[in-house]
């Protein structure tokens, strides 16, 4: 549903709320004030967030949330006909074990180095189908990596000079 977000919790029981931190017509929005109410009231808060817009605006975890989620493709991917696109997806600890997908963790290897490892594999179909919550087979990580390589390409000077 698209509307005014006090004017439907005035009037209905809601479990959740998804906010947009640009709005379709390119406004911003902070969401400050409306998440803080939204938790006081244990209202779980998601925001589908423009990861370039986030350079420049305050983070919506930051600002109470409790899921962030969106599209890469602005990190240099190009538009191929409307994907497929790498995403992001953040969530707070309390959520992990609902969360959908693979979670990599950082640990070290036999040699002490540094290595990445998937975490928290009890929730994949290979080790418990019945329980299994990341039935996901296929992955981005192309996209992922051409969107991690378009911000290294532009260094440590970030994003915000990007032209």
């Amino acid at each position: 549903m698209v509307d005014d977000a006090q004017k439907v919790l005035d009037h209905q029981d809601v479990f959740g709320v998804l906010l947009q931190q640009v709005g379709t017509t390119g406004e911003i929005h902070d969401y400050t004030a409306l998440i803080s109410e939204l938790k006081s009231r244990k209202i779980v808060v998601s925001v589908a967030a423009d990861i370039m817009a986030l350079v420049l605006l305050t983070a919506p975890g930051k600002q109470g949330a409790d899921i962030v989620f969106g599209s890469a493709q602005r990190f240099g991917v190009p538009m191929g006909y409307g994907g497929p696109h790498a995403a992001f997806f953040a969530a707070k600890d309390e959520y992990k074990r609902s969360m959908p997908g693979r979670i990599i963790g950082v640990s070290k290897d036999a040699a002490g180095n540094t290595a990445l490892r998937m975490a928290m594999q009890t929730r994949e179909q290979h080790i418990r189908r019945e329980k299994a919550n990341s039935n996901i087979c296929t992955s981005q990580v192309l996209l992922a990596n051409i969107a991690s390589l378009y911000a290294v390409y532009h260094g440590p000077i970030g994003p915000e000079t990007y032209r």
